[in-house]
C-alpha cells in the first residue's frame, strides 16, 4: 500500500489533491505515516541545526485530523462508522 500511495501522489500535477478513504485502524496509521513522510521527507538527525540532506517535501498535509462521518451519516449507513479520509495536495 506504501507504494501504490507513492505512485499516485508522482502522477499528480502540482497542486493535484489525493483523498484517501480507509476503513480499518491499521490501514489508517499505514497512510498516515506515508502522508507524513512525504510532507516530511528529511533524514537528518533532529540535532542537526539545519538540514543537509536535501530533501524537499512532496506533498501538504491538507486537513491534520481525518474527517469522519457525521452522527447522522453513521445511522443511515452503518458501514460507514469506521471510515476516515485523509487529504494531501501536491507541492
Amino acid at each position: 500500500m506504501n507504494k501504490a500511495v507513492e505512485d499516485s501522489v508522482k502522477r499528480l500535477n502540482t497542486g493535484g489533491r489525493i483523498s484517501i478513504i480507509t476503513f480499518h485502524s491499521l490501514e489508517d496509521r499505514i497512510i498516515k505515516t506515508k502522508l507524513r513522510k512525504l510532507e516530511n521527507p528529511c533524514t537528518c538527525p533532529s540535532d542537526f541545526p539545519i538540514c543537509v540532506c536535501g530533501r524537499k517535501p512532496i506533498v501538504k498535509i491538507i486537513n491534520r485530523k481525518p474527517i469522519i462521518p457525521t452522527e447522522v451519516e453513521k445511522g443511515e449507513n452503518s458501514r460507514s462508522k469506521s471510515s476516515k479520509l485523509r487529504t494531501a495536495e501536491k507541492i
